[in-house]
């Protein structure tokens, strides 16, 4: 029998318009998430099982316009989310995955003629802890993979309007672990992440006015990877990674 073991917290909000002749406005003034999912085994015998731990907060905002005003505007976005997996005494053999995520993903998007086309993000804040723990288990061509992410991309196509993506405060404080205690593993990649991407594009032909803003950007973020009392076999392919990457782009 396939076993699967996955525990999700997820909070995703769609909003969409298509407009003429009129204004479009998609409004979100607070929009918090507080989550904890954890998959925890103990003794056990696994074979190909996916383990899986995730807290996602997704929010997409679209408009079509013509000869309209258009906007996308979330006022307060918070999330705060904790991930965990654990493995104690187990056995894990032949393509285990152990993944914990905190992500927290926004998507604002206008397309439009003669119009007024702006995306804004008043507020938007992370805190997130992704844990991946393993101890005295046997690891036999598994991957470890614990990341927390947070990305957000506004954007614009116009024609004969002004185009503006607009970011307040964006804040991220992120932690990610992968530890090992007393194990014997074999083939076994291990990857911390801690992830901020911000990505605002306007697309503008005869635009009066095209800007992409951020007031401040902040990220605190620590990944690692810990391996105490870990024997390989021969031949053994162990790989670590610990990554805090802020990444932003902008573009006109």
């Amino acid at each position: 029998a396939k076993v699967t073991n996955s525990a999700e917290v997820e909070q995703e909000t769609e909003q969409s318009n298509e407009c003429e002749t009129s204004i479009c406005a998609n409004a979100i003034l607070v929009q918090s998430q507080i989550g904890a999912a954890t998959v925890t085994n103990l003794g056990t015998d696994q074979d190909d099982v996916p383990n899986t731990a995730e807290v996602e907060q997704e929010t997409e905002q679209s408009n079509e316009c013509g000869l309209a005003i258009c906007a996308n505007v979330i006022g307060v976005q918070s999330q705060v989310g904790a991930a965990a997996v654990t493995n104690e005494g187990s056995l894990l053999e032949d393509g285990v995955v152990n993944s914990a995520e905190v992500e927290q993903e926004t998507e604002q998007d206008n397309e439009c003629s003669e119009a007024i086309c702006a995306n804004v993000i008043g507020v938007q804040s992370q805190v997130g802890v992704a844990a991946v723990t393993n101890l005295g288990t046997l690891q036999n061509d598994n991957t470890n993979s614990a990341e927390v992410e947070q990305e957000t991309e506004q954007s614009n196509e116009c024609e004969t309007s002004i185009c503006a993506n607009v970011i307040g405060v964006q804040s991220q404080i992120g932690a990610a672990t992968v530890t090992n205690a007393g194990i014997a593993a074999e083939d076994l990649p291990n990857t911390a992440e801690v992830e901020q991407e911000t990505e605002q594009s306007n697309e503008c032909t005869d635009a009066l006015l095209c800007a992409n803003i951020i007031g401040a950007q902040s990220q605190i973020g620590v990944a690692a990877v810990t391996n105490a009392g870990v024997a390989t076999f021969d031949d053994a392919k162990v790989t670590n990674s610990a990554e805090v990457e802020q990444e932003t782009e902008q573009s006109n």
